[in-house]
């Protein structure tokens, strides 16, 4: 049985709570967590609104949004006066959050996925509305927690 961190139990909640699709649109999560989204301004976040610069690809702004939906739900208040340290720390998180909101792992374990890594990449990119190099380390994580699973049994 997958391990369920907090982070992607969190997820899935938050995914059948707002009743979520599989693949949902930035149009879709703001609509349904009553948030304003901003297009070409410098990517933040500010209460209720995200505002993203326009990337060129559907997949590019996706990733981005998940970025700063992250950033959102998470992370309380002004960061101006953290460490550079904590800073790091929350970005970390910002993206931890993307991979697993964008490719959640209660949808992954459903999934299946190719034997072919190749195959199994453009399945997750296709499935997911990812860019490949998304997709590759998504699938890297998903199978290095899959591995850990196996040596720890």
């Amino acid at each position: 049985m997958y391990p369920f961190t907090y982070l992607e139990t969190y997820i899935e909640e938050l995914y059948f709570y707002y009743e979520i699709s599989k693949r949902p649109s930035i149009d879709d999560v703001a609509r349904k967590l009553d948030l304003r989204v901003i297009f070409n301004c410098p990517t933040s976040y500010i209460r209720n609104e995200i505002i993203l610069i326009e990337t060129g690809t559907p997949e590019e702004e996706w990733e981005h949004f998940a970025h700063e939906l992250g950033h959102y739900l998470r992370d309380n208040g002004s960061r101006q006066l953290l460490p550079l340290q904590y800073e790091h720390y929350i970005e970390h998180r910002a993206e931890n959050f993307m991979y697993h909101f964008c490719v959640p792992s209660f949808l992954l374990v459903q999934e299946d996925l190719p034997f072919c890594r190749t195959e199994a990449i453009h399945t997750i990119m296709k499935r997911y509305g990812v860019t490949k190099a998304f997709a590759k380390k998504r699938l890297d994580m998903y199978e290095r927690k899959l591995l850990e699973l196996h040596y720890y049994e």
